[in-house]
């Protein structure tokens, strides 16, 4: 029972990916989560600061 166990456990080893590829899965992921995040707020950040543009252009235009 307990060969057989071993067996089973080479095999699941083989089978699925070694702790270095899960590692490397691991972070590849977490650097396209940070990738992901900075994109979003660079676009966030330009959104905004065409809003404030768009804003002080109104209220120059508005003093004047």
């Amino acid at each position: 029972l307990y060969y057989t166990g071993n067996i089973e456990n080479e095999n699941k080893r083989m089978w699925f990916a070694s702790n270095k590829e899960v590692r490397l899965m691991v972070e590849i992921q977490a650097l396209i989560a940070t990738i992901y995040i900075l994109y979003y707020s660079l676009i966030g950040v330009t959104i905004i600061a065409i809003a404030l543009i768009i804003a002080l252009a109104v209220i120059l235009s508005k003093s004047e």
